[in-house]
């Protein structure tokens, strides 16, 4: 019996097994944290009157940390397209002021998360002299430096959700 043979692929299936638990252990110490949104609204009941007021258009920002890692979110604003070859950025207030979440904010590992409501009209006040082809995002920085970002949202989404919500 050739034990070369044997010896050979022994080593090669020590280098695979290696490099293997090297990748997983890098991927397990990168971050996960993923920012989404939604659009939403919010009615108030006026017991004087018994009616609801007509609803609020809403920005629902969610931020989960899927990684095994704390992370600390330190800031949450809105990039706007270039203008003129620099970035712009819009702060963006919550709404929710009750509930209003205090910055650093701990995301816990494994699915903790930040929810915030921010008012529709008000991001749309500030964002009047764009065309309704550009597109915004929602740029996370954690305390580390590091960026995180949302999917595009098309102006003109955020046009028309207020103006169906206007009509309910």
């Amino acid at each position: 019996m050739n034990y070369g043979y044997i010896a050979i692929i022994a080593v090669v299936i020590s280098a695979i097994s290696l490099i293997w638990k090297i990748v997983n252990s890098i991927k397990k110490k990168q971050s996960k944290v993923k920012v989404n949104y939604k659009f939403g609204e919010q009615r108030l009941f006026r017991s004087a009157t018994g009616k609801l007021e007509s609803p609020i258009p809403l920005l629902l920002v969610e931020i989960i940390n899927k990684g095994e890692s704390i992370r600390y979110i330190d800031d949450l604003k809105i990039k706007i397209p270039k203008k003129n070859g620099e970035n712009k950025y819009l702060a963006i207030i919550n709404a929710d002021v009750e509930n209003s979440k205090r910055f650093p904010y701990q995301l816990n590992s494994y699915g903790g998360k930040f929810e915030g409501l921010y008012n529709l009209c008000d991001l749309q006040n500030a964002l009047k002299k764009l065309d309704g082809r550009e597109k915004i995002q929602i740029l996370v920085k954690d305390t580390v430096g590091k960026y995180y970002t949302s999917p595009k949202i098309k102006i003109k989404a955020i046009n028309d959700y207020i103006k169906q919500s206007m009509r309910r």
